[in-house]
């Protein structure tokens, strides 16, 4: 049996790393202390146990966390070799150089509309002095009026133009101040001076014997708008003078400010109803007047003239006032038939819009549990709604949407993993009146007589989230800047509501 079971074994044969020739096989004789092993000194530098390998890598890491990093850049200048290259470094100029450049165009543009304005104003000067005799009827006619209206224009025209050249030149213009944050335009319309009682009832009577031009500006930090002129004796006088322009100035800033100026400029006739002369009377001369020689330039018939309209009030308006429509006119002269206010109507529009599309995760209260919904969001025209495909944006009516200025978050950012444990999700506020019965959920909360909901979204991935609350604050600053019935954003505060604390996710 014995000789059998010896039978079975299979003769023992050297495995083909185990040659003399291989490199582990010299390792392994050294490491075993085997007699007659040949081994270089680079191979006693490899490791032989697991134990020793891990040690000498924690002694290498150490070392090379003593040691500091030199990190060595080099930077290379290549100088414009083709003419391509040359104008590409042309046309990429300093920021300074660029604004100076822009400064001394702005500054010629305005100096040709100072010629210009110079050149009305010696037309106007030269017809006045011309025709402005002392027995000329040519004084109190509409001709009169037209240029001395034109006059007015030309010399408050030209007054702004060189106000806005000495603020360039020295670096403090309102104009390039203005154009920095959002943008937005202005509409002005409905201007109305309401006039006395005591003077409409005047108006036809032998008591009337003075009638009354009225123009009205409105003096920007870099042009001046004029309305047309309106007398207090027109057809279609009904109590108050209406201005029938629209005004709409564009690319103003937040910050924009204006200044509404009213001239006026009066003119005596003779009554209309004068008693008949009497047979074999001689009528007596009537003595000249000492203004009647006010009407003659002392400077000679080349003399620069100055308009007969003079300044009854102003009044600065901002964007703040945009919902108003009444203002008072401070300082109106007793004389004038003004009542001392003025009304107008302001529209405040943006013309930087944001705009954006893509997937979000919403979170909504479904018979007290809460539950996440992917949605198709759109971010336009100042609400954020959204659908439950792409292809209904076109076709249908949004599912619900979120407006933007019932917004009272001050900074939508990332929510805190306390608050709601799902990655990439951001909050939004609004506040709305408070619905007859209603009671508190998981999504909102009721105080008196408003209701406060907050509205969880979940991005897929943190750039996305990063981009959609980039695009939000964004928006939410452009609504707060020019819309005045935009809620302000309020303070987080913090509070032992566990509604304010506990995760409903």
């Amino acid at each position: 049996m014995r000789r059998k079971k010896e039978s079975f074994r299979r003769p023992q044969s050297q495995p083909e790393w185990a040659t003399p020739t291989n490199d582990r096989y010299r390792q392994v004789r050294w490491a075993s202390g085997v007699e007659g092993s040949t081994t270089d000194d680079s191979d006693r530098d490899v490791p032989y146990s697991l134990d020793q390998y891990r040690h000498e890598n924690a002694e290498k890491r150490k070392s090379e966390a003593s040691t500091p990093r030199i990190v060595v850049r080099h930077s290379r200048i290549e100088m414009p070799s083709t003419a391509s290259e040359s104008e590409d470094s042309r046309r990429v100029a300093p920021q300074p150089a660029i604004r100076e450049t822009n400064i001394k165009k702005k500054v010629q543009d305005l100096q040709e509309l100072v010629n210009q304005e110079q050149s009305v104003i010696m037309q106007t000067s030269n017809a006045l002095n011309q025709c402005c005799g002392i027995n000329s009827t040519f004084a109190g006619s509409a001709e009169a009026v037209e240029c001395h209206r034109l006059l007015l224009m030309a010399c408050k025209k030209r007054e702004i133009y060189i106000t806005e050249m000495q603020l360039l030149k020295q670096g403090r213009s309102k104009v390039i101040e203005s154009q920095r944050g959002p943008q937005g335009s202005l509409t002005i319309s409905d201007i109305r001076l309401p006039l006395k009682q005591e003077f409409m009832s005047r108006i036809g009577s032998p008591r009337d014997t003075t009638v009354h031009y009225f123009v009205i500006m409105l003096r920007l930090p870099s042009r001046g708008l004029f309305t047309q002129m309106v007398s207090t004796h027109d057809a279609m006088l009904k109590g108050s003078l209406d201005f029938p322009n629209l005004f709409k100035i564009s690319d103003i800033g937040q910050e924009f400010s204006m200044d509404l100026e009213v001239f006026g400029m009066s003119i005596t006739r003779e009554p209309t109803n004068t008693p008949k002369k009497k047979k074999g009377l001689t009528p007596k001369k009537k003595p000249k007047t000492p203004n009647a020689k006010a009407l003659q330039s002392p400077g000679g018939p080349y003399a620069v003239r100055t308009t007969n309209f003079t300044l009854l009030s102003s009044l600065k308006l901002g964007l703040n006032a945009a919902d108003q429509t009444h203002f008072t006119l401070p300082q109106v002269p007793f004389s004038a038939p003004l009542q001392g206010s003025i009304q107008l109507k302001m529209r405040c529009l943006m013309e930087s819009k944001v705009e954006h599309r893509g997937f979000l995760t919403m979170f909504a209260d479904v018979s007290g549990f809460g539950a996440w919904h992917r949605r198709w969001c759109v971010l336009k025209d100042n609400s954020l709604s959204y659908w439950k495909y792409p292809d209904e944006e076109n076709v249908k009516e949004p599912m619900d949407h979120l407006d933007l200025k019932l917004c009272i978050t001050d900074q939508i950012g990332l929510i805190p993993r306390d608050v709601c444990a799902r990655p990439n999700s951001f909050e939004l506020r609004t506040v709305r009146r408070q619905q007859r019965g209603e009671t508190d959920t998981l999504v909102s909360k009721c105080y008196n007589t408003m209701t406060t909901t907050k509205h969880w979204l979940s991005a897929d991935t943190k750039e996305e989230r990063l981009f959609w609350c980039g695009k939000l604050n964004e928006a939410l600053h452009n609504v707060r800047a020019w819309h005045s019935d935009a809620l302000r954003p309020l303070k987080q505060v913090k509070s032992t509501n566990p509604y304010d604390s506990e995760s409903a996710c």
